[in-house]
């Protein structure tokens, strides 16, 4: 059906040195596929800008309010054999059923800041309610940026925002690796979760242009700060969802023991209040040697704080916790961390139309309140009841990280032009050591380090702008790459499902080419030094023909993806992806300039169904221990996320 969305903007000067800037959007829209709710919303932006006399500088006041819900529903049933979906599904589909709209669960709701004794209050959670409120952000920000140029080649900048969003986690994923079409096999889990991001950031810059009689220097040194508090409040309901869709589009759900009364019974899955600090010093030089050199340098130092609380109800491992015993538990964890990033560019003009330039960066990536699952006790059962023990064993370490992931880049290119034919090669090695995945932790998305990467490549980009045909852009990009584990080394543990369901990894059985370490008795490692990381393609070929004119345009754009694996022990190869879109306009200009367009955009133009990945087999041995007790998959699905149906986007512009 027809999605409307309206944008706006208007800009200009008030007065000689005073412009400003407004402009928003609003739309409803039900999206791609079948959420059972719409996208929806608007936002607002505005600045103002005050130019100094003799441009000495400025002063921009800006500020932005939102109300957006976005659905996030990703996941349809792929079978694992040949990475078809299932019966009776498309790309339009998802887990979505009108059953789910009924149902209602409790949730313990912890308060702060109580005694330790206050047994928490019951709330009921509607997973209708969950499903319109969708993804949201509501709130907004304010800052104010100014530049002063000091005179004698000397200018500060400074750069300041408050931010107050309130935000809403809701989604709906399978989380069951492989389960079959029976409803029992397929896990899935509700998340609804709320919570509250105040923000503020300022950057500090001076700098110097400083100029010899061979050089010209651009120094520049600064600091950033930021304090971060996140609350949130993030609670799962799991069930049994069935795949097979019923005369009226519906699935079957059941509720999971023990949510098998009504309401059923949800759990927490955060509750917490996080504070981040971030401390940062950098320096840089831009350094232009005559003509034809350009070195850059850089050099940042970053300190990141963590003071972690989380608040929870002792986990309950029998029957219903005695209501003399305490109730809220409070764990706190405080952690810093620090890192330096480093850079260094050259680009050399070999003539008129031709350079050389290389590049070397250090860079890494800090923990941030992501990579720490929530601290939950296991309470020991007496009696058929849990007792609380302040000393309790945690279920989840609160370890965090080892180190940070750490990204070192190198790339050297080549850039030149022969009439209306340009030309770009680069070649580029990364090496990521300690390198980050975002993987599952109960129904918690945690960052986990998964072993170190290695990417080798190269890229050659032609583009051709014929003289003859002015506003004709014609470009073609060939990649190759190879991207495989440096080191990474995992410890079977996944059950296999389905036909074989309870059976483990076997060392005496076919590991298919994977080297398997043993490390204690009946203990093994999975050696994966050398396969290729899941979802990074071998091969990527992007083309582009663009013709804008004056009064009509047309454009064709493709992006092709190969040789793709997506499991670590590169036993399931995804099919190649090839995206096309494509769009035409045509336009009425007035002698005054002022415009009327009409653009038709067409996006996944082929209407490709094919699965861009099957969550929870990239990081785990699960597709190696279930193919060496079922070598065909035989009537097992993954959680596939398919590429996004086809759609056509028109829109009206008028420009005065």
């Amino acid at each position: 059906g027809l999605n409307p969305r309206v944008d706006i903007n208007l800009n200009g000067p008030i007065t000689r040195q005073l412009r400003f800037n407004v402009g928003g959007f609003w739309y409803n829209d039900k999206g791609y596929r079948n959420a059972g709710a719409p996208d929806k919303g608007y936002q607002f932006r505005g600045n103002l800008d005050y130019l100094l006399p003799n441009n000495k500088g400025s002063v921009r006041v800006y500020g932005m309010a939102t109300d957006l819900i976005t659905q996030n529903l990703i996941d349809i049933p792929y079978r694992v054999s040949d990475l078809t979906i299932a019966d009776g599904w498309d790309a339009s589909q998802t887990f979505y059923t009108p059953k789910l709209d009924a149902i209602t669960f409790n949730v313990w709701r912890e308060r702060r800041a109580v005694a330790a004794t206050e047994t928490p209050t019951v709330e009921q959670r509607s997973v209708r309610k969950s499903f319109e409120d969708g993804n949201y952000a509501r709130g907004g920000f304010a800052g104010v940026n100014f530049q002063f140029d000091l005179g004698k080649g000397w200018s500060v900048n400074n750069k300041f925002r408050y931010m107050n969003i309130a935000t809403g986690t809701k989604f709906n994923l399978g989380v069951s690796p492989l389960y079959t079409n029976v409803a029992a096999s397929n896990v899935r889990t509700l998340i609804d979760g709320d919570g509250s991001n105040q923000d503020l950031i300022n950057e500090f810059r001076i700098e110097k242009q400083l100029v010899t009689a061979k050089t010209r220097h651009l120094i520049s040194v600064g600091s950033y700060l930021s304090t971060l508090d996140l609350e949130n409040n993030t609670y799962s309901f799991t069930y049994f969802g069935g795949i097979t869709r019923e005369a009226d589009g519906g699935l079957s759900v059941a509720p999971i023991v023990p949510g098998t009364v009504t309401p059923a019974s949800g759990r927490i899955s955060r509750v917490s209040d996080y504070v981040e600090n971030t401390t940062s010093f950098f320096a840089g030089d831009e350094i232009k040697i005559g003509g034809k050199t350009t070195l850059n340098l850089g050099l940042r130092y970053d300190r990141v704080s963590l003071n972690l609380t989380d608040f929870m109800a002792p986990l309950v491992t029998g029957a219903a916790a005695d209501p003399t015993n305490p109730r809220i538990v409070a764990e706190n964890r405080k952690v810093s961390l620090s890192d330096w990033s480093g850079s260094l560019g050259f680009n050399r003009l070999l003539g008129a139309n031709s350079a050389v330039y290389a590049n070397v960066v250090r860079a890494f990536r800090a923990p941030d309140n992501s990579t720490y699952t929530q601290v939950r006790r296991l309470m020991p059962v007496v009696n058929g009841r849990s007792v609380y023990d302040p000393n309790g064993t945690y279920s989840v370490l609160p370890n965090g990280l080892e180190k940070n992931e750490v990204v070192y880049n190198q790339e050297v290119g080549y850039r030149t032009t022969v009439g209306a034919l340009g030309v770009d090669w680069a070649a580029f090695h990364t090496f990521i050591d300690h390198r980050l995945v975002t993987t599952y932790e109960g129904a918690q998305a945690v960052q986990r380090p998964l072993g170190n990467n290695r990417i080798l490549g190269t890229e050659l980009t032609l583009t051709l702008t014929p003289r003859a045909i002015r506003g004709l852009v014609i470009r073609s990009g060939f990649t190759v790459q190879d991207a495989r584990f440096a080191e990474f080394k995992i410890t079977p543990t996944h059950v296999t499902v389905g036909s074989v369901a309870g059976r483990r990894f076997d060392p005496t059985k076919d590991t298919y080419g994977v080297d398997v370490v043993q490390v204690a008795t009946n203990i093994y490692q999975l050696d994966l030094k050398g396969k290729q990381i899941p979802n990074v393609p071998r091969f990527i070929w992007n083309a582009s023909v663009v013709y804008a004119g004056k009064y009509f345009g047309v454009d064709l754009r493709s992006n092709l993806a190969m040789k793709r694996y997506n499991d670590p022990t590169n036993l399931i190869e995804l099919p190649n992806l090839h995206q096309v879109e494509a769009g035409a306009f045509v336009q009425y200009v007035t002698t005054g300039g002022s415009s009327l367009k009409l653009r038709a955009n067409v996006q996944n133009l082929l209407n490709t169904q094919a699965v861009t990945r099957l969550l929870y087999l990239d990081t785990t041995d699960a597709a190696l221990t279930q193919k060496q007790w079922d070598p065909t998959f035989s009537g097992l699905y993954g959680v596939g996320v398919p590429l996004l149906p086809r759609r056509t986007i028109l829109s009206l512009t008028y420009s005065f």
